[in-house]
């Protein structure tokens, strides 16, 4: 069986034997009955796994109907779809609608798009902050990347039977170019509704001598839900809970000081696109403020 792995660091293991695979692209050894496939995705990347049964290379026999299994990893959370050669059942359900053929979609997306990958064999045309960008495939690329929030449209040529959601087999893909730029509020606000991660806010503050032999202290406000504060690249420590504040007295330098906030929220808004049980009641993220820096004489 071969097999095609989308990230080269990814590990795989068949059996309980690692493989090593060159190139992301091997060949399994399987052997007859059931058969133990372990995937570990240490980067956790959106991807999929492709695996092909090969026909027997042994003279005389008749070689084996091929079967494609194709494992979808979205966000991380791992799916598995099977199916073999032959074409799908189509069951159309708008056949006299000349309307069904067209698709439109729109939604908001985090500052600095660059690209934006389709999941969809419809052809498409995108537009972004209603101006036209071109797509290639499944492709569009942005540029310049608009640095606030962006709205996507998204026309597509539907494929029969695979109408409004049918359309996209995976949610779209965003790619960002890191040039976005976010305020204080709510994550939700920038295009981040079901973003799980980390958010880092930035900012540079020119001291003088007596004003960096102050006594300061940097209170982040409401933070959902923790932060850790970096001055020059040392930490002031981590806050889980209220208050957050942070002494800088002993990390501050007269002249330039970059401060860096590195704040991270839960899975809750993760989990809001999947298929659970409970929608979580608690998604709220980011740092919403106020940002006060206070300086005191030390005595």
């Amino acid at each position: 069986m071969r097999v095609e792995l989308d990230s080269s660091t990814w590990r795989l293991w068949v059996n309980g034997q690692e493989q090593f695979v060159d190139g992301s692209v091997g060949n399994l050894p399987l052997h007859q009955g059931e058969n133990s496939v372990l995937l570990d995705l240490p980067d956790g990347r959106v991807g999929r796994i492709f695996a092909e049964m090969t026909p027997p290379r042994s003279k005389g026999k008749k070689p084996a109907r091929y079967r494609l299994v194709r494992g979808l990893i979205p966000q991380a959370t791992p799916y598995l779809e099977c199916f073999d050669d032959v074409p799908d059942l189509v069951y159309d359900v708008k056949p006299e609608s000349a309307n069904a053929t067209v698709g439109w979609y729109r939604f908001q997306a985090p500052p600095g798009l660059s690209r934006l990958t389709l999941p969809t064999t419809a052809a498409a045309k995108v537009w972004v902050n209603g101006q036209p960008v071109e797509a290639r495939g499944q492709v569009a690329e942005v540029n310049p990347s608009p640095e606030g929030v962006s709205v996507v449209a998204i026309r597509l040529e539907l494929t029969k039977g695979e109408y409004e959601g049918a359309a996209f087999p995976t949610p779209p893909r965003v790619e960002l170019s890191g040039q976005g730029v976010i305020g204080l509020g709510r994550w939700e606000d920038f295009g981040l509704a079901t973003y799980s991660g980390m958010g880092v806010y930035r900012q540079d503050v020119t001291l003088t001598a007596e004003q960096a032999g102050r006594r300061c202290e940097l209170d982040l406000g409401q933070v959902h839900v923790s932060a850790e504060v970096l001055v020059n690249g040392r930490s002031a420590g981590t806050r889980v809970a209220a208050p957050f504040r942070y002494d800088l007295s002993e990390l501050l330098h007269p002249g330039n000081n970059t401060i860096e906030v590195h704040v991270a929220n839960t899975l809750a808004p993760h989990y809001t696109v999947l298929f659970w049980p409970q929608t979580p009641a608690d998604t709220v993220s980011g740092l919403a403020g106020p940002v006060v820096l206070r300086q005191w004489q030390a005595p």
